[in-house]
């Protein structure tokens, strides 16, 4: 048979715990650190700040004659020492977690450029239990790539990752990597100023609007295999020659295109690059340089147009294929 037990049934109805014991002053201490003060102590600390301000200190008179004004006090006292503690024991237990993931070992190789790392940048993660090591020079350029990332110059950044994981840095992270880049010889201009909006990416975005789309234009302008540089690069210079005065042909317009998409290294090219950069920095930071460019345009053509060493090897390339072509036919047919 099962045993019976002695324990009272526990009571259904149970009112509200009072916020102020109306107990005699002698004990009224001792209910304090017993009863009334446990409740809160388990609270989160935002909690307990709340229900202090709210219920307990708001339930004394400011006058210090009041009977309750000691126990108040006391209760303050008690909140105030027991926030300290626990400030003080985070921050050993921090230490303690930093100290454990410093004990592991890793790699001293950066992982964006596989160098060897001499004065490594270290960026903790506590829910992965890792601490992770980038290379000064590297790791900055990585955030300012991100800051600065376009598609088809359209400026779309993106926020720093961490290229080992593959997810963005933290608040906290990012604050970590700011303050050790300070004490390096990289420049961190880019980094400083996100860092003062508050590591905001659509704030970012919206201040160097101007910047981030001149930095897309200037990257495809100055990659040679990017179609729509050349594209824009290409009409650059037909719209100089007509601004200009200088003729443009079917046939002359047929081998610029191809100058352009075959020798894009070509220091005439190079040079006429330059002047687009500047038209369109010109024109997006209100600069009114537009006469001057036209004026080194003019000086720079006249000495290569219409003849010259490139439009000449275009031209002789141009023959060349249709020759070959025409071979082709004929043996074909």
């Amino acid at each position: 048979m099962p045993r019976k037990s002695n324990r009272s049934p526990p009571s259904k109805k149970r009112g509200p715990v009072p916020c102020i014991p109306f107990r005699p002053m002698t004990t009224l201490y001792k209910e304090t650190r017993s009863w009334l003060l446990a409740p809160v102590l388990a609270m989160t600390l935002h909690k307990q700040y709340r229900l202090l301000s709210t219920t307990y200190a708001a339930a004394f008179d400011p006058d210090p004659t009041h009977p309750f004004q000691d126990y108040c006090n006391e209760f303050v006292r008690d909140y105030i020492i027991e926030v300290r503690l626990r400030h003080q024991f985070k921050r050993l237990l921090n230490a303690y977690r930093i100290y454990k993931m410093n004990q592991k070992s890793t790699d001293r190789i950066d992982p964006i450029t596989f160098n060897p790392i001499r004065d490594p940048i270290r960026v903790y993660s506590v829910p992965e239990r890792r601490c992770y090591l980038f290379d000064p020079d590297s790791l900055n350029k990585s955030i300012r790539k991100n800051l600065y990332h376009s598609q088809y110059t359209i400026p779309e950044p993106k926020e720093p990752i961490n290229v080992y994981t593959n997810r963005p840095f933290t608040f906290v992270q990012l604050i970590s990597i700011f303050e050790q880049l300070r004490h390096t010889n990289q420049r961190i201009e880019d980094l400083s100023l996100y860092r003062s909006l508050q590591f905001q990416l659509q704030i970012w975005k919206r201040h160097m609007d101007r910047a981030l789309r001149m930095t897309a234009i200037r990257e495809e302008l100055q990659n040679p295999m990017s179609l729509d540089g050349q594209d824009m690069l290409a009409d650059f210079i037909k719209d100089s020659m007509a601004v200009t005065r200088f003729p443009l042909t079917e046939r002359f317009e047929h081998i610029l295109d191809n100058a352009i998409h075959w020798y894009p290294d070509h220091t005439l090219l190079r040079l006429l690059r330059t002047l687009c950069i500047k038209s369109y920095e010109s024109s997006l930071f209100k600069i009114e340089i537009h006469e001057v460019l036209m004026m080194q345009f003019a000086n720079l053509f006249q000495r290569n147009f219409p003849k010259c060493s490139l439009w000449d090897q275009v031209e002789d390339r141009l023959v060349a294929d249709s020759e070959a072509l025409k071979e082709q036919e004929r043996a074909d047919s």
